[in-house]
């Protein structure tokens, strides 16, 4: 049987040197094998038998011989060294190793299923020494790994301890005109959930409002600006952060629709019109001189909507009215009956 010790031994009719062969190669007294002669009696002994050392034996005395076959019996391989837990951080490189009682093949599995040598796996075996190595680890491959021979097998567990995911690349300063859309990006190192948020608001989806994730890519994207949405914005993932500022540049109101002439009676009512494209603070002027809202003036505005009526006309009211609006104006000719 394959590692225990096996005995030849033949004799003569008479003490005389003899010569031992395997096959046709002449064999020496070493570590394992023994050639021993005691008179007439000739013994071969083989230690720790390998399956190398099956073969015909022969026993030669001048042109004398004597040959026998030696047949060895295979002992199955054994895990000698078993699989050891094993515990490692997500991105590095782990080496499971186990050791064979003999030289044999074997087969890797993770669960139930078969690995393969690839990018980041090697199955290196080097003599009766075998292992796995795994580089770059990630979260999922984590579990239960068995190296497999025959019917033997040694398993361990591989536990990952995971990495915070931190900002690679940061948010940039950005700086876009009223009206138009601004987009702010950062980078993870691994994929994660975030949270945006405009100084200490979280923000949401909305009608404006786009917040994107693309594996590892973050975005927040933010249409139709608005002066309001000047700010710091900030990307953060669990401890991590990463902020930055939005600058808007205001574009100047215009007049959108701008004041009519207007015809009235004495005694009767007013109004004036006009809009702007966006809300902002405006005055309104009689020839140069700049009105006060007062018992018959009001002077009204809804958002970009500018009105100014005059009750109770008087001819002297008659005259150009104007509605200013920073270098803008609009001016129109009240005509009192």
């Amino acid at each position: 049987m394959e590692g225990a010790t096996a005995m030849l031994h033949c004799e003569l009719s008479k003490g005389a040197p003899v010569e031992w062969r395997k096959g046709s190669e002449t064999l020496r007294a070493g570590d394992r094998v023994s050639l021993r002669q005691d008179g007439t009696t000739c013994e071969l002994e083989i230690r720790g038998l390998a399956m190398a050392d099956a073969g015909e034996y022969s026993c030669m005395c001048g042109q004398e011989k004597t040959s026998a076959m030696l047949t060895i019996r295979a002992l199955p391989a054994q895990f000698i060294q078993d699989l050891k837990i094993k515990e490692a951080s997500e991105g590095a490189t782990a080496t499971l190793h186990c050791e064979l009682s003999k030289e044999a093949p074997v087969e890797w599995k993770k669960g139930s299923e078969t690995l393969r040598a690839g990018d980041r796996v090697s199955l290196r075996q080097d003599g009766t020494t075998c292992e796995l190595e795994i580089r770059g680890l990630a979260m999922a491959d984590a579990g239960e790994y068995s190296c497999v021979c025959g019917q033997e097998r040694t398993s361990a567990t591989l536990t990952i301890r995971a990495l915070p995911a931190k900002f690679t690349k940061g948010l940039r300063k950005e700086e876009a005109t009223e009206g138009a859309t601004a987009m702010l990006r950062c980078g993870l190192s691994k994929e994660a959930p975030v949270e945006w948020k405009k100084g200490s608001e979280t923000l949401r989806s909305g009608d404006r409002i786009s917040l994107r994730q693309d594996g590892t890519t973050c975005e927040l994207e933010i249409r139709g600006l608005a002066v309001a949405d000047a700010g710091e914005y900030s990307c953060v993932c669990g401890q991590e952060k990463t902020s930055a500022t939005l600058t808007i540049r205001a574009l100047p109101a215009k007049f959108t629709k701008s004041l009519r002439d207007e015809k009235a009676t004495e005694g009767a009512t007013a109004m004036l019109r006009c809009e702007l494209n966006k809300a902002a603070p405006v005055e309104w002027r009689k020839g140069s001189e700049t009105l006060r809202a007062g018992d018959r003036v009001s002077l009204r505005q809804d958002g970009t909507t500018c009105a100014l009526e005059i009750l109770g006309l008087a001819v002297a009211d008659a005259g150009e009215y104007a509605c200013v609006c920073g270098q803008e104006r609009t001016s129109a000719t009240l005509t009192v009956m």
